[in-house]
Formats: structure tokens, sequence, C-alpha cells
């Protein structure tokens, strides 16, 4: 019995100090904080705002008399685009800042409403929708240049896959409804349909490009949080319940949890809060929770 209990104690220790040895890279995703817009109280306009993964440390970083909304993160954390949209809700403007919401720049001006910008894993690049009568994606450079037309019309909800090879969208059918997650190469080529339910919207890669988060609507108002394959195949569902989810969807960094805005549509007060919860389902957590302040967009900082 006692050489038993030595040979396991001291299988033990090897284990240990072999886990010990094993080399964190050094390029390892870490999760940083998240950006958000928000709207409601005091806030006549929504704002965009950081804050840690635990809901701490809420810092504002931009208050302007029109709406700001949609933050996306480059992936090396350092700057955030966003949408301003234009006085009387006409026209917007793709933006970027510093993390610190310092260095505003403006990328483009529109007429029509943007929508859902993200980086390319090099930063030089800015991939968004532009809503109207037709959904269209495009690209732009960082700095504003080479704006170039991608993949077909009636599609938008765009994210952008972590080698920047490919896109997930939404793409809606003639009539502007019935929307499923498509993907395509980053040139607009190879247009793949991956859900075919007519439900499903918010699309969002895992860090290593091998799964795509996203929310499927049902009836009654009810619409939850599921992951697949970015072929589409093994779908399971994460959330359930009296409450309603909502996207776009945004995995952090190290692929441990996926952020989402959520809401209960008899609430009297009609506010939303920024919920985490783990790929396979677990740990559900609700990171903002504020009654008559609608929280959305969450997007995370790799650092």
């Amino acid at each position: 019995m006692r050489r038993i209990r030595a040979l396991v104690a001291s299988t033990i220790a090897a284990a240990a100090i072999l886990i010990a040895t094993v080399p964190v890279p050094a390029n390892a995703a870490q999760n940083g904080r998240i950006a958000f817009s928000r709207f409601g109280r005091q806030l006549r306009n929504s704002q965009i705002f950081t804050m840690l993964p635990d809901g701490s440390d809420m810092t504002l970083l931009t208050f302007t008399r029109t709406d700001n909304d949609s933050p996306a993160w480059s992936s090396d954390g350092s700057r955030i685009a966003f949408v301003r949209v234009g006085r009387e809700g006409v026209g917007a403007r793709l933006m970027s800042m510093d993390a610190d919401g310092t260095a505003r720049t403006v990328v483009l001006r529109e007429r029509r409403s943007v929508e859902r910008p993200d980086w390319f894993p090099d930063g030089t690049r800015i991939l968004f929708c532009l809503a109207g009568v037709n959904y269209r994606l495009f690209v732009v450079g960082a700095d504003g240049s080479g704006l170039t037309m991608v993949g077909k019309r009636r599609s938008c909800d765009a994210a952008i896959s972590p080698d920047g090879s490919k896109i997930a969208f939404v793409r809606f059918d003639t009539d502007l409804r019935h929307p499923n997650v498509w993907v395509m190469n980053a040139d607009g080529s190879g247009l793949t349909r991956i859900t075919n339910d007519g439900h499903s919207t918010g699309p969002s890669w895992s860090p290593d490009g091998t799964r795509i988060a996203f929310i499927r609507s049902g009836g009654w108002g009810k619409s939850e949080v599921f992951v697949m394959d970015a072929d589409g195949s093994h779908v399971s569902q994460l959330t359930g319940g009296s409450r309603v989810e909502y996207g776009p969807t945004a995995w952090s960094p190290d692929g441990s949890l996926i952020a989402f805005h959520r809401t209960v549509y008899w609430d009297p007060y009609s506010s939303t809060d920024v919920i985490t919860i783990a790929p396979d389902g677990s740990n559900a957590t609700q990171v903002t929770d504020s009654p008559g302040i609608w929280d959305s967009g969450a997007d995370w900082q790799p650092v």
C-alpha cells in the first residue's frame, strides 16, 4: 500500500512539474475591456463606454448630441471603430478612436445608415454595412481610402474571421425578411449559406475561427444564443428561458465567453443588459444591470 501511495504521489508530482513547465505562448489572447453603447436616463443619445469584464470601472468615451454606437476593437486593442449617427438621424459617419476615446478620426461620411463595423486583423481596413433599399457590405481603408463593395445585395451584420480570409454575415431574402447566416471569402467569392431557418442574425467568429456564435429568433418575440461550426454543422443552443437575447454576439479574445445583450419584452423599463456566457452554455453572467438603460453592441478588447 505504501509503495502504491508513493508511486501515486511521485506521479502527481511529476505531472505538476510538467504542467508548470509548459510554456504559455507569448501571443496568447487575453481578455481586455468590453466596449458597448448605452442609452437612457441622463443620456439623451447613445454613447460609447468601456468597462472591465466584470462590469466595473465603467468609462465614458463619447459624449455628443448625436448617437454613437456599434463599437468594434481593432485586433491589437489600440483602436475602436464606431458609428456616429448624423443630426436628426440623417446619414452617419464611420469613425475610429484610441482605446481611451482620444484621437477621434472620421473614416467615412455617408448619407445612408452605417452599421456594424469590424476591423480586418491587420488593422488597415474596416468592413461595414450600408443600410437602405438594398443592404450592402463595403470595405474601406482605416484612413478612408479604397472604398470597395463586397458580396451581394441584401447583406449586412458582418464579421471578419480571425485570419481575415472569411466574412460571416447575414443575408435577407428578396423582401428583406427571413435572415440567414452566410459565409464568403473576404473578396466576396464563395458565398455559402450556413443556416436555413430564416431567423438567424448577429454572427461572430470564435478566436480560432472554427465556430460561429449567432442569435436565432422564434415565435412570440423569443430569441436565443446559438453556436455552430464554421460550416453550419453541430448547432447547439446556449440560452433558454423567458428572456429575449439580442446580437450581435462577440467572443472574448481567449474564447472562454460570448457576450450579447438581453431584455424582457414585457419589462416596464424595457432595458437591455450585457450578458456573457461560456460556449457550452454554462456560466451565464449578467455584467450590467441598470433598469431604464439600454446597453448593447458589446465587443471585447484583445490585449
